[in-house]
């Protein structure tokens, strides 16, 4: 996680109180070399000389590299507890014991979902709150989605929740107008399909016959080509 680069490169490069660390490949070079032990070394055909001064100029380069990787790190990820929280959503950092695992990141799943909650509130406030709520829901689910999944979510649950039993009841009893003993043979698609223009009660003056034919016959030449194949 961000947090823990963060410590590591302060542990590692940073801290005055111990010996000074470096990455594997100049460590490796210092290690093959000894070049601030000797005045002048050969390394892979190359002739290099050194000075005291210039080991303290390296020692002042890894701490200004390091410093300015701290600073990109801190400005690219101020909120570094949102990072922190996700690591939740890994199983390898579950604790084993189930009582342990049985509270584990309920903190971190509030924090993730307070910054989604803080987001989504003036997303709405600047952009949707002159609006009516038919209005706003179907346009939060349209083009906020992929930003505010767990809210967006929460809203087609809601979407869904009918407000009084009306709609089912006239759906059964049109079920049983359509479905009758006469024609029980009738498959659940095709009864589906009856329902849907039975409960639209679209008027026949502006329904398309043009198009529905078309559709019709498309999916009869289809199955024709199928069938003598």
């Amino acid at each position: 996680m961000i947090q823990a680069m963060i410590n590591s490169i302060q542990k590692e490069y940073l801290m005055e109180d111990q010996s000074q660390k470096f990455g594997y490949n100049v460590q490796r070079f210092i290690d093959e070399t000894n070049p601030f032990g000797n005045n002048s070394v050969e390394y892979m055909g190359h002739n290099l000389s050194f000075t005291e001064q210039d080991y303290d100029e390296f020692l002042m380069d890894v701490y200004s590299y390091s410093t300015s990787i701290l600073s990109e790190l801190q400005q690219r990820f101020p909120n570094r507890s949102l990072f922190t929280s996700m690591k939740i959503l890994n199983p390898q950092e579950w604790p084993k014991n189930s009582q342990d695992l049985l509270f584990f990141g309920d903190d971190e799943l509030e924090n993730l979902l307070e910054q989604e909650w803080a987001g989504f509130k003036l997303v709405v406030s600047n952009n949707l709150s002159s609006k009516d709520i038919d209005i706003i829901l179907p346009l939060l689910i349209q083009d906020y989605n992929d930003t505010f999944p767990n809210i967006i979510k929460l809203i087609q649950l809601v979407y869904c929740i009918p407000f009084s039993s009306v709609e089912c009841e006239c759906g059964f009893s049109r079920q049983n107008q359509i479905k009758t003993k006469s024609r029980n043979s009738l498959t659940t698609d095709t009864l589906d399909r009856l329902m849907c223009i039975s409960l639209e009660e679209l008027e026949s003056s502006k329904f398309n016959y043009n198009r529905a034919y078309t559709i019709w016959s498309n999916q009869r030449d289809i199955l024709a080509l199928r069938n003598n194949s």
